[in-house]
């Protein structure tokens, strides 16, 4: 794997070409062992774009207390803190105006399965980018995977390490979960009401992102995309 054409786009640290030496695919599809210059935080490929995504490391409550969730901004913080990474992948339904918060809109991949209705027109403050590959953050070159146009996961290369847990809220179907599955709307951290989690150490996509419910009043981590 050879790496040329370096550069800076606005938006982004540097940018190259990756480029499979061996099957001449610019689309290079596994692990990049050989690269010595891909310690960056983004690059491009011919065919799409890369970031980077991890944990949070730090177990999160949802609810409103200190040290919890009751938002996206809230969890894009927690992201920015202990991951060093900008947004959380995580579904959270609109928070309506009240006279100590104001409203904020949801985060949502989609309202139809896999939005298949409107495609990209029903997110909402959705965090992954179409057509990018996503590098683990821990070595900057394992490939989770890459999304399709839609900004979702099809297929995962390598998927997330093993051993890791992380708040979701999403269904198998990239729509968001109900008050059921997200903690009433990342509000409770009792035990009685339950969100979704994702899991690492597989490349199913479905166990990857919806794997899992828990009880609310459970730590789970934040998984992260910058």
């Amino acid at each position: 794997v050879t790496v040329t054409g370096l550069r800076s786009p606005s938006g982004y640290d540097t940018s190259a070409t990756r480029h499979d030496a061996a099957s001449g695919d610019p689309d290079y599809n596994g692990t990049c062992t050989t690269c010595t210059n891909l310690a960056l935080t983004a690059f491009h490929t011919n065919a799409g774009q890369a970031h980077e995504m991890t944990t949070t490391g730090e177990a999160v409550l949802s609810g409103s207390s200190p040290g919890s969730i009751d938002s996206w901004s809230a969890a894009d913080t927690w992201c920015s803190v202990y991951a060093d990474m900008e947004l959380a992948v995580i579904a959270v339904p609109e928070r309506p105006a009240t006279p100590q918060r104001p409203r904020q809109p949801p985060r949502r991949a989609c309202t139809t399965p896999g939005c298949a209705t409107h495609g990209a027109d029903e997110h909402e403050n959705w965090p992954l980018e179409p057509n990018t590959v996503y590098l683990r953050a821990e070595d900057r070159r394992t490939i989770v995977g890459k999304t399709n146009a839609l900004a979702l996961f099809d297929t995962l290369v390598e998927g997330l390490p093993g051993g890791l847990t992380y708040w979701t809220g999403l269904n198998s179907d990239w729509t968001s979960g109900d008050q059921s599955n997200n903690c009433i709307g990342w509000e409770s951290s009792n035990n009685q009401h339950f969100g979704r989690i994702g899991s690492g150490g597989t490349t199913s996509v479905s166990t990857t992102f919806a794997g899992g419910r828990s009880g609310c009043g459970e730590g789970h981590e934040l998984l992260c995309v910058k």
